[in-house]
């Protein structure tokens, strides 16, 4: 700002002060003579306040002394500026990365667990508050009471990789976070609402080995064992009659639910 105080009377001032209420910065002026006037600078950072009134109201006055006996505090006009600042910006992120490595550092298997980092960041102008986060899938859910300009929180949650992700081939995560809805004041009847959403997929055709490491493949999969449990009479062979007994088992090794067995 540029501040400049002038005596437009016809008398000369002195004992001057002149205040600029916005920036609180203060001068003062020893003697001010008729059609004289001097220049100050000020300046101020733009505030939240600033932003959700849609803009800055700048007022400086000042006070002096005028050696007329009838009015020794002469009057003042003061000087106003108004000037607007930056629309409303309720930008939330919302960034998810997968922190965990499949055991065999390749692929996610039936029953692992992927561990997630999640953090919310509030990339916007203003205060976002009750920011819900919440990840349906892995019944992650937190609010975050204030989440100031340029602040984040970071959050973990985890999935166990289950027999429809070996289906899909992939799994997919999303998150997402709102917050309570802001008065915008170049637009009062349209609150607008802070909303981020973020997706991760595990199985990635493209890039096999990228940050996203693939689910296994489908491996349906079963095994038939045999073993005789029996042990002939003379303990080395079967006569003719004697009963040899078995133990057959099943063993699903795959990775998918077999049904209609034989």
């Amino acid at each position: 700002y540029e501040v400049t105080a002038t005596n437009d009377g016809n008398l000369t001032l002195t004992d001057i002060t002149v205040t600029d209420e916005l920036t609180g910065d203060q001068w003062t002026i020893a003697s001010l003579a008729p059609e004289a006037s001097e220049t100050f600078e000020a300046e101020h950072a733009v505030t939240e306040a600033d932003i959700l009134a849609g803009k800055v109201v700048n007022e400086a006055t000042g006070k002096a002394t005028s050696p007329d006996p009838d009015k020794p505090e002469p009057p003042v006009v003061p000087g106003t500026t108004e000037d607007e600042p930056d629309d409303l910006d309720t930008t939330l992120s919302v960034n998810k990365k997968i922190e965990s490595k499949p055991a065999d550092g390749k692929a996610y298997k039936l029953g692992e667990t992927i561990e997630y980092s999640i953090t919310v960041k509030n990339e916007g102008n203003v205060a976002y508050h009750n920011v819900m986060v919440e990840d349906k899938d892995t019944g992650f859910e937190q609010t975050i009471e204030k989440l100031a300009v340029g602040e984040e929180k970071v959050f973990t949650t985890s999935h166990e990789v289950t027999e429809a992700d070996i289906l899909a081939g992939s799994y997919t995560n999303t998150v997402t976070a709102k917050a309570d809805p802001i008065d915008d004041p170049k637009d009062p009847e349209n609150p607008k609402t802070p909303e981020g959403e973020d997706s991760t997929t595990t199985g990635d055709e493209d890039d096999p080995d990228g940050p996203n490491p693939p689910i296994e493949p489908k491996n349906g999969h079963m095994t038939i064992a045999k073993k005789t449990t029996s042990e002939p009479a003379n303990g080395k062979t079967y006569a003719l009659g004697e009963t040899i007994k078995y133990e057959v088992t099943a063993t699903n090794d795959g990775n998918l639910t077999l049904t209609d067995i034989t």
